[in-house]
């Protein structure tokens, strides 16, 4: 007791003389003037008081434990921080008071003593805690857990760490994921809307959160992830967090997190998202697998690692000799531990697979296409469990090789002059084509026969995209731009009898053409897709150019576009025969009703 009492007494001696100073601006005692102010006067007083303390208070611990334990001492800063008002209406916000005392304690001697930093930490982690949840003073905040994360970096080989670490993910974990996101979506609304960020949305707030969440991330254990993971309270819980995190890590490999040197830093990052996922993939298997099944989370995962896989900063092939070394032997290829992670959650999907397919037919296409053998030998199982799968449901693979069929061909438009593509696309032709590849496991299957004519259907249009993509390119004759273009479409019309990739191919057609000002041909070009088109009511989706509407509009539409071409073209016999023909036609639907 009476060492409590001497603290309180060498404490309030750096207090006296501000409140002193607070004193003197009062009106004397006994004016009417003081009787109406006296409440509020004393109340100004108690803040004024509140305030001088913290803002003196770290200035004085070193001189206080000379006189008393390191324990006394954060038991006293303990108890005066969370005595504090949270807020003040009048003069400087006590939040930032306070805060900035707390920033100033954490930095001070007395938070390194393991000892002290036990009682401090609970405390200061609740105001933190508190000032995210509403998203008030962000830089302030990142700053007091820098300097936490910093100080328990330095202490790692003692045994409280590990304690700190696991009071940390309980009160920080989640809702530094909700600050991230939250400032993620201010800061791409704003840059959209405005062209500008807001104060609170800049990039150095992002950089400080993130290297927040990665800092207590990398510090985490496996006990610290099984406490985390068997705290949760409902599955509905457990699911919005894995939903929080897969979508911050999502954002990390997709926005400009990282100045565009720190490959260092990426790399980090990287390293600590594929571990961070290795242990959050079984409570995703335990909790929404099966009966529990749900595609959001599920999907989610997929995507993140997906996305993983292809960021450009993992791509080793790109580095120099010694550079690939050098990342090799400290971190591996980090795309096969991810890619590994997404084998077996595939595998642990069970029955509930087909929800998948053909949806990641497409995103699973894109990471075999990542120049890596063993990622590629990987993916392979997938692609066979999927036609597997297919084949059971439906009898044939129409949906897995229409969106195969789709990806490839997108992948040729958005690739124009990319040296690195023909690669790329001779890793899918080892993935369809001869042994080791898919069809070795395919000749293993009752439904062998349709497996192969598959695999010989997509190595076919992967053969014409490539012809395709070398006719396009800038120096060659437009004869073989053209020739190139009737081969693809006579390949969707005939062997695979994919009617919108036609189309598709049929107007890029017509553009060459109108490129050489062969109108003419432009014009017998369209009437390829004219004579698919009836004189109906049909409804017709938005497609190319075109809007929503009904077949008959787009048709009539189209027979104008023709008709002008021809005209251009002057050539005047066939200009003539197709308006009578067209005529004819539009004509039919009226002369029909009326004969009723």
């Amino acid at each position: 007791m009476q060492r409590e009492k001497a603290l309180q007494c060498a404490i309030s001696a750096f207090v006296t003389p501000r409140s002193f100073c607070s004193l003197q601006l009062s009106p004397r005692p006994g004016s009417s003037k003081f009787i109406k102010q006296r409440r509020p006067q004393r109340a100004h007083r108690s803040i004024l008081d509140s305030a001088a303390l913290l803002n003196s208070f770290p200035d004085i611990f070193d001189e206080l434990l000379q006189m008393f334990t390191v324990q006394e001492v954060a038991e006293y800063v303990r108890g005066t921080l969370g005595s504090m008002p949270s807020t003040v209406d009048i003069g400087q916000s006590m939040d930032v008071v306070k805060l900035q005392s707390i920033a100033r304690t954490v930095e001070s001697r007395l938070f390194f003593f393991p000892e002290s930093r036990s009682i401090l930490l609970p405390v200061v982690l609740h105001h933190i805690h508190l000032h995210l949840r509403q998203q008030r003073e962000l830089l302030i905040c990142s700053g007091i857990l820098t300097s936490i994360f910093s100080i328990i970096k330095t202490s790692s080989m003692d045994s409280s760490v590990q304690e700190e670490v696991e009071m940390m993910v309980e009160s920080l974990l989640d809702v530094l994921l909700q600050t991230l996101l939250s400032i993620m979506s201010k800061s791409h609304s704003v840059e959209t809307s405005r062209g500008q960020r807001c104060p609170q949305c800049t990039a150095e707030i992002t950089g400080e959160y993130v290297s927040c969440l990665l800092s207590l991330l990398r510090q985490m254990t496996e006990l610290h992830f099984h406490h985390l993971l068997n705290n949760f309270h409902s599955k509905e819980e457990l699911k919005e967090f894995l939903l929080k995190i897969f979508c911050v890590f999502r954002n990390l490999m997709k926005l400009t997190i990282f100045p565009r040197d720190w490959s260092v830093m990426r790399l980090l990052t990287s390293q600590i998202i594929v571990v961070t996922t290795q242990f959050l993939s079984p409570a995703l298997h335990k909790n929404f697998s099966e009966a529990d099944f749900d595609f959001k989370v599920w999907n989610s995962f997929f995507s993140l690692t997906v996305l993983y896989i292809n960021q450009p900063s993992l791509q080793l092939e790109a580095l120099g000799p010694a550079k690939r070394k050098k990342v090799l032997d400290k971190h591996g290829d980090m795309r096969v531990m991810m890619a590994y992670e997404l084998f077996s959650m595939w595998q642990k999907l069970g029955d509930n697979k087909p929800h998948f397919i053909p949806g990641m037919m497409g995103p699973f296409l894109g990471v075999t296409l990542v120049p890596q053998t063993e990622v590629r030998n990987i993916m392979i199982p997938i692609f066979h469990d999927m036609m597997d799968w297919e084949q059971r449901k439906n009898g044939n693979f129409k949906q897995v090789e229409a969106e195969l069929m789709d990806k490839l061909d997108s992948m040729v438009s958005d690739g124009k002059g990319d040296d690195n593509h023909r690669e790329l696309f001779s890793l899918l032709t080892m993935l369809f084509g001869p042994y080791p590849s898919l069809l070795e496991k395919i000749e293993q299957e009752t439904w062998r026969e349709t497996g192969i004519s598959f695999v010989t259907s997509v190595t076919r249009l992967v053969e014409r995209l490539l012809d395709y993509r070398d006719c396009m390119k800038g120096d060659e004759t437009e004869n073989k731009k053209i020739g190139g273009s009737v081969n693809l479409m006579n390949f969707y019309k005939s062997e695979v009898n994919k009617e919108d990739m036609y189309i598709r191919y049929i107007h890029k057609l017509c553009d060459l053409h109108l490129q050489a000002e062969d109108f003419t041909e432009a014009a017998f070009t369209l009437l390829l897709y004219w004579e698919l088109l009836q004189w109906e009511d049909r409804p017709l989706r938005d497609f190319l150019h075109y809007p929503c509407q009904s077949e008959w509009q787009r048709k009539e539409n189209l027979s104008r576009k023709i008709l002008h071409y021809f005209n251009k073209g002057k050539a005047s016999g066939l200009f003539c025969s197709f308006t009578s023909l067209s005529c004819f036609y539009s004509l039919k639907p009226v002369l029909k009703a009326d004969s009723v």
